[in-house]
């Protein structure tokens, strides 16, 4: 993985935090399934500004952005996301699964989650969000693994992605 600047990548993000906000017109696809042609996203959250995180292959990229600091006992988020190349779109067929590992020092609300758990899981991508709060101060890390699939007319990839991203915890009240 490598670390990028918020600024360069300001449109990328833009464009995967769309697709929270992303309806559907066309019904779940499964693989070999006719892929319809884009969508325009609607307006999209405000990106983390902090850490991001990009990998690209030749099939799809996969951004994380997570908050470099947080507070101890205040919820943080951090978010995943995946966007499918052109001719490639997610198997909806597959159980996709969020995996987050449990470490000290984090809390984890949700340690893992399916594609029904997704803030959006469609041909064009996944989007997930792991909500944790820190319950104390100091350098704390988060790790995990996304497992998914991703499929063209005659070829379907199963996809696993590993992640990890360290948030320096400061006491709530220091701000």
């Amino acid at each position: 993985m490598r670390t990028i600047s918020s600024r360069t990548r300001a449109r990328e993000r833009a464009a995967l935090l769309g697709l929270l906000t992303i309806t559907l017109a066309s019904p779940a696809l499964a693989c070999g399934g006719e892929v319809p042609a884009p969508r325009a996203a609607a307006p999209s959250p405000a990106p983390l500004v902090d850490a991001v995180v990009e990998e690209e292959s030749e099939h799809y990229s996969f951004t994380l952005e997570s908050p470099k600091v947080a507070r101890v006992g205040q919820e943080a988020i951090a978010r995943l996301g995946v966007t499918t190349l052109d001719p490639w779109h997610m198997n909806l067929e597959f159980p996709a699964v969020l995996t987050v590992d449990e470490l000290a020092g984090v809390g984890i609300a949700q340690t893992k989650q399916s594609k029904q758990d997704a803030v959006h899981f469609a041909e064009d991508g996944a989007a997930f969000e792991i909500r944790f709060t820190p319950d104390a101060t100091g350098r704390r890390e988060v790790e995990g693994t996304l497992r998914f699939a991703v499929c063209q007319s005659d070829a379907c990839v199963p996809s696993q992605e590993k992640f990890a991203f360290v948030v320096e915890v400061q006491d709530a009240a220091k701000g």
